[in-house]
């Protein structure tokens, strides 16, 4: 659990967030407006179950590059589950109370899939950005005729690095978080089977603490 100084400290980093999440969404919304057409939010409702398959099975991402596509997959869906798994940790950090250890067997499977997502999101960010930076394929690149701008060049690579580098830190991060926790508490989880295995590497350390 956090520390009351952490709690503020977050709940502000979480504000600030928000802040900027909310200023970048209404500079898309302006340059949209600025054109022949306007932001139609009677549409919303009307596409959100469109939506939703689209995000939920990534058809759009399948079209393409059957290996790829199967690496963006394993970070979409990992993505996906993981919104009930921040959600337990938030409630854990402020109360100290596992949401998932206290909901039976819903949470036991839940668990189950964080632990394979957990291990699908690290495995496939680590794929793609090998695939990015190190073999670098022409597909992924703009060519050297096409008019672009040298920084919007450079930023399309800077942008990438730093998304890679968020969804490998806050994912191996969280699984090294688990199996410290599961050292400290001198026991396996079943239901996370690869966490565990990571666990006993320093359950000893940990008990000498």
């Amino acid at each position: 659990m956090l520390t009351f100084i952490e709690k503020v400290l977050f709940a502000l980093a979480v504000l600030v967030s928000l802040y900027f999440t909310y200023r970048g969404a209404m500079r898309i919304v302006g340059h949209i407006a600025s054109g022949r057409g306007k932001v139609d939010w009677s549409l919303i409702w009307k596409r959100v179950w469109e939506l939703i398959v689209k995000v939920g099975l990534f058809q759009p991402v399948f079209r393409f590059r059957l290996g790829p596509s199967i690496l963006h997959a394993l970070i979409g869906w990992g993505f996906l589950s993981f919104l009930l798994i921040n959600l337990s940790d938030l409630i854990y950090a402020y109360t100290e109370w596992r949401l998932l250890d206290n909901t039976g067997l819903f949470g036991d499977a839940y668990r189950l899939i964080a632990d394979i997502a957990n291990v699908a999101i690290v495995a496939g960010i680590l794929a793609m950005a090998v695939r990015r930076f190190i073999l670098r394929p022409a597909t992924l690149s703009t060519r050297e005729t096409t008019l672009l701008h040298p920084k919007a060049r450079f930023g399309i690579t800077r942008d990438s690095a730093i998304v890679a580098a968020f969804i490998f830190l806050h994912n191996s991060m969280r699984f090294l978080g688990e199996s410290f926790n599961l050292a400290l508490a001198g026991h396996a989880d079943s239901w996370q089977p690869t966490i565990s295995a990571v666990s006993a590497l320093w359950s000893g350390w940990m008990r000498a603490f």
